[in-house]
């Protein structure tokens, strides 16, 4: 009887593992895309990174950098 109700717990636990995971992949996947920025000046940077204004003497310059 415990090794019936053990495989049970078992087998629930990791359905509730696979279930999490699939939706946790689908937002992040929704996440990490790179916005599109309405400016043609300002970069898509992208997954993980900043769009920064290197200011010049002569010309100002974006780049993208990682935060932190």
């Amino acid at each position: 009887m415990k090794s019936r109700l053990l495989i049970g717990v078992a087998i629930a636990a990791f359905a509730f593992v696979a279930a999490t995971d699939v939706s946790f992949a689908k937002a992040s996947a929704k996440r990490h895309k790179a916005i599109p920025v309405a400016s043609s000046t300002v970069p898509n940077c992208g997954m993980g990174m900043v769009p920064i204004l290197h200011m010049g003497f002569t010309k100002n310059t974006w780049g993208c950098v990682k935060p932190g």
